[in-house]
C-alpha cells in the first residue's frame, strides 16, 4: 500500500501465500530468473504495483490479476514467462524492455509523455492484447528470423490500436534476422487492431524530367532504408508538391528541382552536385 520493497527476489517458499499490491513498489536488485514467483495468487488492486528494474533483467513466472495497473521502469527487462497472463493494465516506461509472452487481458501502455517503453517481440510469437493498446512514447524491437516478401502479425489486440497510436510507432528497431539488404514497413492491418511488419527489398524510386517544366502532385511515403532520385536536365524545371518521405534524396543533373510540400521528410539527408534545389 504505497511502499517500497528493495529486493532479490519475492516468492512463496512453503504453504499458501498471497500477494497483494495497492499502490507499492518493487525495486530489483539483481538480475534474477524467479524474480516474482509461486504465489497461490498475485492481486493488483486499483493503486497498482510498479515494478523498479534498476537496470537489471527480471523474470515474472506468476500469474496476475486484479483491476490496477502494473507499471514497469527503471531502464531493465522484465519478461513475462511463456503462458503467463497479466490480467492488469500493463505500462512500459522510461526505456524499459518488456518480453511479453502471454496474453494481457487488461490492455497494454507503451511509454508516456515524457518517456519511452521498449516492446520485445519476435518472428513467429506475436503478441496478443485482450484489451486496447494506447502507444505514447515507443519502440518495438524485434528479434528472430524476418523473411523476404512475408507479412507478420507483430502486435494485436481484441480491443483497438488508435490511429495516433499507429503514427506514434516512430523505431520499429529490428535487432536481428533480417538478411543483408531487406528492409521492413510498420503497418496497421486493415480492420485496426494489429500491427504488421512487411519485409521486403528497400526501394529506390527514380523520377526524370529531360526537357521543359512540369508539376507533379503524386505522394511517396517510404521507410527510412528506401530512397529518392530526381534527374532533371539542364534547362528543363520540375516541382514536387506532393508528400515525400524516405530516408535520403538525391538530386542529379544540372534542371532546377523544387519541393513544396512541408510535410517532406528525409531522415538521412538530401544530396546534390549541380544546378538547383528549391525547398519551401
Amino acid at each position: 500500500n504505497g511502499g517500497v520493497l528493495r529486493c532479490y527476489r519475492i516468492y512463496k517458499k512453503a504453504g499458501a501465500a498471497y500477494l497483494e499490491a495497492d499502490g507499492g513498489t518493487l525495486v530489483a536488485r539483481k538480475d534474477n530468473e524467479a524474480f516474482l514467483t509461486n504465489f497461490d495468487s498475485a492481486e493488483i488492486k486499483a493503486g497498482g504495483l510498479t515494478i523498479d528494474t534498476q537496470g537489471f533483467s527480471v523474470t515474472v513466472n506468476q500469474n496476475l490479476t486484479g483491476i490496477g495497473t502494473l507499471t514497469v521502469t527503471g531502464g531493465g527487462t522484465v519478461t513475462f514467462a511463456e503462458g503467463m497472463t497479466c490480467e492488469p493494465k500493463l505500462a512500459i516506461v522510461n526505456g524499459t524492455t518488456v518480453v511479453l509472452n502471454g496474453l494481457c487481458p487488461g490492455g497494454l501502455v507503451l511509454g508516456d509523455e515524457m518517456s519511452s517503453g521498449i516492446l520485445l517481440a519476435s518472428a513467429g510469437a506475436s503478441v496478443h492484447v485482450a484489451g486496447d493498446i494506447v502507444v505514447k512514447n515507443a519502440a518495438l524491437v524485434l528479434s528472430g528470423s524476418f523473411a523476404k516478401d512475408e507479412s507478420y502479425d507483430i502486435l494485436s489486440c481484441t480491443g483497438s490500436i488508435d490511429e495516433a497510436s499507429v503514427k506514434a510507432w516512430k523505431d520499429v528497431a529490428v535487432k536481428s534476422g533480417l538478411a543483408s539488404g531487406l528492409t521492413y514497413d510498420a503497418v496497421a492491418s486493415e480492420d485496426g487492431n494489429a500491427l504488421k511488419l512487411n519485409v521486403r527489398e528497400p526501394l529506390n524510386v527514380v523520377i526524370e524530367l529531360k526537357d521543359g517544366r512540369e508539376t507533379r502532385s503524386d505522394d511517396f511515403l517510404a521507410g527510412r532504408d528506401d530512397s529518392m532520385t530526381v534527374r532533371v536536365s539542364e534547362d528543363a524545371e520540375l516541382t514536387l508538391t506532393g508528400r515525400l518521405a524516405c530516408g535520403r534524396l538525391s538530386k542529379d543533373g544540372a534542371g532546377t528541382v523544387s519541393l513544396t510540400n512541408p510535410q517532406d521528410e528525409f531522415p538521412l539527408g538530401e544530396s546534390f552536385e549541380e544546378g538547383i534545389f528549391r525547398f519551401g
